[in-house]
């Protein structure tokens, strides 16, 4: 097919495109033609197009429409310059060019990595250990590989529930229907033993009329421990004896290797390397182990430590590796373990030959090892007090952790000890530091080719459009802020050593580059730690006044004040830098924007942390002109309270899938929880209080960000009083004043105040402010709630007010109404593509970024019922309307478009009694 001397030239309707996907139609006319070609074959096959021409301007539009706003991760496959597309094999089958061809290699490669780790994880070798002799199919915990799903018909879904890092599904008791039979572990791996031996003696001798009867007596021997995944690796395949009959006798020789060797392990499985947000993946490693040498048993202090990192949630292994270091003083080793199973792990996916890995690891096995705990030190910089210094890097690998690769064999579990001297490391880090010159294109033109192949395969599905429904206007945040970056640390690599020495002898101690900020914890200005740093996106530095603190400190006659009558008055104190003693230092409590200046030093920064009890002055603004957005007008919102929220909302994603929260999203509401998920949906537990501490985050900081509220209704021992024990925060220090009574003092404890909501984040000008949090429970008390910031409360999806191709937004009362218009834009393409959630009628401050952006307003509100009983109550939405509107001709903004009276007016409600919201539609429309 050649598409550029067609009558649609490609290279014509790509020229106004961005820049990267300019390159990938110039590749797709070119050595891509081929499977550009099935694309198009795809799309005229299915009904979607007409013809070719039509095919490549469909091609142009929903490229252009996926690649506005997308911002590309590097995966290893990137640098190495790995061109292949899991997608294509399938997309080839669905057009008869390709016969796709069982593969139980890789199916029990699969297998094997998910059920001995389980069996590792377990106490099964203890003496009182009761085995069922038969287990039932709940054990079955893992996901498939999407070539795998596509080949057993389950693309998209998951055969369980999440791994845990305690339990063995084996360990679950089964119900006793007809009282199942229980075997001691003696018993039951003494049998395995005896099997395993004559199964390899099978094997050895090749003696293939017993291959069946082998895999028979060991699927029989190791069902108790095993349970449903030996179940799952019989019935896959079963004309596959040989490969069959490996596998499970390497699974016979890792239950051996367990109960004679090493009893239960404390692992982590399957660590993302590089944390999210960081524009490289460096993977993800099967799993971090916490051991004494030797497998020795751990003590009972030892064992209480672990057991309680392990509960902790792990962003990444950098993250793992920066919160255990203190566990090397009582002993205990920390490493990388990767595991390789002889069905699947070899070359081109097939046999690993005993011979080839008997005395020494596969090349690109130890090397694999090498790349994990590079780039996991890497990663761990970030989270390292000092990361800004040269000297880290070398600090870190002076001592790293260990690499170690487990074979499951046949004959046995070999292991091997990977070196990870710092020379290695280094060696490592330059070579791909080498080869990121192109890797991020390669990352975009890949993220490309994977949307249009998917789609072209959803068109064959019959399914395309809801493939389409998912490009929806990107919700303008990023999981984790770019001075989280990995990149700037490789870039470092490909400088000239002269550069590099005077890069670092021009970064002054207290304004270090921006790409060098530490995360670990705040940096102060003055010896009182008043005064916060931090670093715009540009790397201009932002200092910001904790009004709390100064507020303590002047109390307690630690700074000296000029004219301070009490706290709703402007006024002067001593400088907090200087620590001259003629006050010189003056602060303004303009509500909105509080600033301080020192008339001496010229130090000059925002005021933050305002308790929400006291009230602040409003300057007076008189008749500026309206509609214009006037630079004095943008809330100060520090990098540091930015980097905090974006933190918690990396947290709450990662609790989002298989919570609650999904599944109210999904049945409740009729949301596509994928979509709802990409626009920012998150999930509270009590893991959002174990990551932010792991952070480095204070109780103090917590409550002062607004997640943790103070209460006299709860105590210690309730809510999340036990996990700020078990991190060493007695009852007396968890306690804060709550208020007065009688005049005295009532004591309040903590309680997280998102715990167990759906959570959306709220932004301002590209920056997190703070949440929106909604129960689950529809009878809830409270079933909404925003969490405070004193210098502006965000909206959601706020970042169409950047799209340069978005003349008009509509402001929308709810998040989940945002993202139920986007959801249904393909039924109705009168309905607004480009929506934005205020979260309540009354923040009025929203208008004010919509009058920077300098778009159109339309109005989405809600219709709300009268109240026939009582005129003065009803129509809330009508009424709350009313008001935003003349906060809108305040602002010289046009009266906005109604679009809620418009659709009414076009479409029939089923009826003028039930009240209407997006939301509302949706859900009628499912039903």
């Amino acid at each position: 097919m050649d598409i550029l001397n067609g009558n649609c030239d490609l290279a014509d309707l790509f020229s106004d495109a961005p820049e990267i996907l300019r390159d990938w139609a110039l590749g797709a006319a070119n050595e891509q033609s081929e499977r550009f070609g099935d694309v198009t074959s795809a799309l005229i096959s299915s009904g979607v197009v007409v013809d070719e021409n039509d095919a490549i301007e469909h091609i142009a539009e929903i490229t252009t429409a996926f690649v506005r706003g997308q911002k590309s991760r590097i995966f290893f496959r990137d640098i190495r310059g790995d061109g292949k597309n899991s997608y294509e094999p399938e997309l080839k089958r669905r057009l008869g060019k390709f016969v796709r061809k069982v593969d139980p290699y890789t199916y029990y490669g699969w297998l094997a990595h998910q059920a001995i780790p389980d069996l590792y994880i377990s106490d099964l070798r203890k003496w009182n250990s009761k085995l069922p002799k038969y287990a039932d199919n709940s054990q079955l915990s893992f996901s498939l590989g999407r070539d795998l799903e596509w080949e057993s018909g389950l693309f998209g879904k998951s055969l369980g529930e999440k791994k845990s890092n305690f339990t063995n599904p084996a360990e679950k008791k089964v119900k006793k229907k007809a009282g199942p039979r229980w075997h001691k572990p003696g018993t039951v791996f003494g049998g395995i033993e005896k099997i395993w031996e004559e199964a390899n003696t099978v094997l050895a001798d090749e003696d293939k009329q017993y291959y069946r009867e082998m895999v028979a007596r060991l699927e029989r021997a190791l069902k108790p421990i095993f349970g449903a995944y030996v179940v799952s690796l019989v019935g896959y395949a079963p004309a596959y004896a040989y490969a069959m009959l490996m596998s499970l006798t390497a699974w016979a020789g890792a239950a051996l290797h367990f109960y004679n060797n090493t009893g239960r392990r404390y692992l982590v499985r399957e660590v993302n390397v590089m944390s999210p947000g960081r524009e490289i993946s460096g993977g993800r490693l099967d799993a971090i182990e916490i051991r004494n040498p030797g497998y020795r048993p751990l003590n009972a202090s030892q064992k209480k430590a672990v057991v309680k990192i392990l509960a902790y949630p792990v962003l990444s292994a950098g993250h793992f590796f920066w919160q255990v270091s203190a566990l090397r003083q009582t002993g205990l080793d920390v490493g990388v373990e990767d595991w390789k199973h002889v069905a699947g792990d070899g070359k081109n996916r097939g046999i690993v030959k005993f011979s080839e890995v008997e005395k020494r690891p596969a090349t690109k096995d130890s090397d694999q090892i090498v790349r994990y705990l590079a780039l996991g030190l890497v990663d761990l910089l970030h989270f390292h007090p000092e990361r800004e210094k040269n000297s880290t890097w070398e600090k870190l690998i002076e001592d790293p952790p260990f690499g170690e690769l487990e074979y499951f064999m046949p004959q046995g579990v070999i292991t091997h000890k990977v070196l990870t001297e710092p020379a290695r490391l280094h060696e490592k880090v330059v070579s791909i530091a080498e080869r990121l010159d192109n890797a991020g294109e390669r990352a975009a033109q890949r993220e490309i080719w994977n949307f249009l192949l998917g789609y072209a395969i959803s068109c064959l599905d019959g399914k395309g459009h809801e493939k389409l429904k998912r490009i929806s206007p990107p919700a303008q945040k990023a999981l984790v802020p770019d001075d989280r970056s990995s990149l700037p640390f490789f870039r470092k690599y490909r400088m000239d050593q002269s550069e590099l020495e005077a890069k670092f002898q021009s970064v002054a101690p207290n304004s270090c580059a921006r790409d060098y900020e530490e995360l670990s914890g705040p940096v102060f200005l003055d010896k009182s730690a008043l005064i916060e740093v931090s670093y715009s996106d540009a790397g201009k530095e932002v200092l910001t006044l904790h009004y709390d603190k100064l507020l303590r400190a002047v109390e307690a006659g630690d700074v000296k004040t000029k004219n301070f009558h009490g706290v709703d008055r402007n006024f002067f104190i001593s400088c907090l830098v200087t620590e001259e003693k003629t006050p010189s230092f003056y602060l303004n409590l303009q509500k909105g924007a509080p600033w301080f200046k020192c008339f001496g030093c010229g130090v000059f920064g925002a005021i933050g942390r305002i308790p929400s009890d006291i009230e602040i002055t409003v300057k007076e603004t008189g008749s500026a002109p309206s509609g214009v957005w006037k630079p004095g007008d943008e809330p100060i919102i520090s990098e540091e309270h930015h980097k905090f929220m974006a933190l918690a909302q990396e947290i709450l994603q990662m609790e989002f899938k298989g919570s609650v929260g999904e599944w109210y999203l999904a049945k409740e509401r009729c949301l596509d929880v994928d979509l709802a998920f990409k626009m920012g949906a998150g999930f509270a537990s009590n893991r959002l209080i174990h990551g932010l501490m792991d952070a480095g985050y204070s109780l103090d900081d917590l409550i002062a960000k607004g997640l943790v509220l103070i209460s006299d209704k709860t105590t210690s021992t309730r809510g999340i009083g036990p996990i700020l024990n078990r991190r060493g925060i007695r009852s007396e220090d968890m306690a804060r004043v709550y208020g007065k009574k009688e005049g005295k003092e009532v004591m309040g404890y903590p309680y997280s105040m998102l715990l167990g909501r759906v959570t959306f984040p709220l932004t301002y000008e590209g920056k997190n402010t703070n949440f929106y949090g909604r129960s689950v429970d529809k009878d809830a008390k409270i079933v909404h709630c925003k969490t405070s910031f004193s210098a502006v409360q965000g909206g959601f999806n706020m970042g169409v007010l950047k799209d340069p191709d978005a003349k008009e937004v509509s402001m929308i009362e709810a998040a989940i109404c945002v993202i139920s218009i986007t959801q249904m834009r393909s039924k109705f393409s009168s309905l607004p593509p480009n929506s934005f959630a205020i979260i309540g009628t009354g923040n009025y401050k929203i208008l004010d970024a919509v009058v920077k952006s300098g778009k159109q307003l339309a109005s989405g509100l809600d219709f709300d019922l009268k109240n026939e009983a009582d005129p003065n109550k009803g129509q809330a939405g009508q009424k709350k309307t009313l008001k935003l509107m003349a906060a809108i001709k305040e602002r010289g903004l046009p009266r906005p478009r109604d679009v809620t009276a418009e659709f009414l007016a076009q479409y029939s409600w089923p009826t003028r009694e039930k009240k209407f919201d997006w939301n509302a539609l949706l859900q009628h429309l499912a039903k």
